[in-house]
C-alpha cells in the first residue's frame, strides 16, 4: 500500500494517471517480489477497486494490471531470470542488470498507450499533488524501498549471491513487518512457512519434470535438428531471435513461463552459441517474450 501511494502521487495527476500508477507501482514492487503471480495479486487487489470507482471498466482495469505485470517480469529480481541463469550458465547479476532498460522502455510504451486511451475514453486528469504530499508519500515508503536496495545493491555489487540476498530480504521484511509496522503477527508465521514450502515444492517439481523432458529432447537430437533448420533460414541471428520470441510468446500463453523456458531453453542454447548470439541478450529477449505470452489469453491472471 505504501509503494502504491508513492506511485499514485508521482503520476496520478496525469490524464490516465491512475492506470500509470499501476505501471509505476508494478515496476517498484516487482523489484521486491520477483514473482509475477505475487505482483498481480498485490497490485490487482490494491489498484483495481479505485480504478473502477474512477470510471474504468473491469476489462480495462484487468488489462492494465496484466500488461504492467508482463512488463514487471523484466525488473530484477526475477525468478525466471535466476532459472535461466542456471540453465544457460549465465551470470545472474548480468541478467538482472540487463533487465532494467527493456523494462523502462516497455513501461513507457504502456503509459503512452494509457494516456491515449484515457484521452479517447474521456477520463479526466486528477488534481495536481503538492510537494508536501510527494514528500510524505516518499517518507512513508522509504522503509519498503529498502528491500530492493538490499537485493540490487548486494547482487549487483557482488557482495552476496541471489540466495543470500533473498535471505537478507526475508529477514528485513520479517523485522519490519513484525516489529516496525506490526502488520505480521506471530500466529501468522506457521501459515507463511507452510505456504512458502508448498510453493517451493511446486517449483522443484516443475524443474525436475522439465529436466526430464529436456533430456529426452537431447537424446532425440532435437537441438541438432533445430540448428540445421535455423541455418537454412535466411536472415541469420535476427530471424532466429524473432522466431524464438514468437515461440515463447505462444507457449507462454498456454503454459506457465517457467516450465516452457526450462523445457525449451536447453534445446535452443547450442543454436544460440553456434550463431554467436550473446547469451545475456538472448536470455533477456526470452524473459520479455515469456512475459508477453503470460499476458495473452488464455490468461490465468485475468481470470483471477
Amino acid at each position: 500500500m505504501r509503494l502504491v501511494r508513492l506511485a499514485q502521487v508521482l503520476v496520478g495527476w496525469i490524464r490516465g494517471g491512475l492506470s500509470m500508477a499501476v505501471v509505476v507501482a508494478e515496476y517498484i514492487f516487482s523489484g521486491i517480489s520477483g514473482s509475477t503471480v505475487a505482483d498481480v495479486s498485490a497490485i490487482g487487489s490494491t489498484m483495481i477497486p479505485p480504478m473502477l470507482k474512477a470510471g474504468y471498466s473491469k476489462e480495462q482495469a484487468v488489462a492494465v494490471v496484466s500488461a504492467a505485470s508482463a512488463m514487471g517480469i523484466l525488473v530484477p529480481p526475477c525468478i525466471l531470470m535466476i532459472v535461466i541463469a542456471s540453465v544457460a550458465n549465465v551470470s545472474v547479476a548480468a541478467l538482472f542488470a540487463a533487465g532494467f532498460l527493456p523494462a523502462v522502455v516497455i513501461a513507457l510504451a504502456i503509459m503512452i498507450y494509457i494516456w491515449l486511451d484515457a484521452r479517447r475514453s474521456g477520463i479526466e486528469a486528477r488534481a495536481h499533488v503538492t510537494w508536501a504530499a510527494i514528500r510524505h508519500a516518499f517518507l512513508d515508503a522509504i522503509i519498503p524501498l529498502g528491500l530492493p536496495a538490499i537485493i540490487f545493491g548486494g547482487i549487483l555489487g557482488g557482495a552476496v549471491t541471489p540466495t543470500e540476498a533473498a535471505v537478507l530480504a526475508v529477514v528485513y521484511a520479517f523485522i519490519v513487518g513484525l516489529f516496525v509496522y506490526r502488520e505480521i503477527k506471530w500466529r501468522d508465521l506457521p501459515g507463511l512457512l507452510i505456504q512458502s514450502a508448498v510453493v517451493t515444492a511446486a517449483v522443484c517439481f516443475l524443474l525436475g519434470t522439465a529436466a526430464v523432458v529436456a533430456w529426452v529432447l537431447a537424446i532425440q537430437q532435437v537441438p541438432q535438428l533445430l540448428l540445421n533448420a535455423m541455418l537454412t533460414v535466411p536472415g541469420g541471428n535476427v530471424v532466429f531471435l524473432v522466431l524464438t520470441s514468437v515461440l515463447f510468446i505462444l507457449l507462454g500463453a498456454v503454459l506457465e513461463g517457467l516450465p516452457a523456458v526450462v523445457i525449451l531453453l536447453p534445446t535452443f542454447m547450442p543454436v544460440v552459441t553456434r550463431l554467436g548470439i550473446d547469451l545475456v541478450h538472448y536470455s533477456t529477449v526470452v524473459v520479455a517474450a515469456t512475459g508477453i505470452g503470460l499476458f495473452l489469453p488464455p490468461s490465468a491472471w485475468a481470470s483471477s
